[in-house]
């Protein structure tokens, strides 16, 4: 997909300011799961916290491989983990209890030419 010089500086824009997409699956919000490893500080417990959605993108650094520091990048894959409760004395299948999306970049690269197959 081609974007215009517009269209890029708007999603820039929403980039820097922290733009956070909202995705619902049978009435439920996506969220983030945002995992804080333990520390020197507090070594013995990793805590899980969640957010409500996901950022559209996120601002490159040195400390973040092949990206340019201070360049803004739009998410272009997305992990997404079903969470469900089962209990077969009471209903058949399964319910729904919650969803998590996990925003991730890849860097595709195709060489020339490309065909479809079939």
């Amino acid at each position: 997909m081609v974007y215009t010089t517009e269209q890029i500086l708007d999603f820039s824009s929403k980039v820097s300011e922290d733009y956070r997409v909202n995705w619902i699956v049978d009435n439920l919000p996506a969220a983030t799961r945002i995992v804080e490893p333990a520390t020197t500080n507090a070594p013995a417990r990793i805590i899980s916290i969640y957010e409500r959605g996901f950022p559209l993108g996120f601002k490159g650094s040195a400390d973040i491989p092949g990206t340019k520091p201070g360049v803004n990048y739009l998410y272009n894959h997305h992990r997404i983990v079903f969470k469900y409760h089962t209990e077969p004395q009471a209903f058949d299948g399964a319910r729904l209890v919650g969803f998590e999306v996990e925003p991730f970049s890849v860097k595709h690269s195709y060489e020339a030419p490309f065909e479809r197959a079939g």
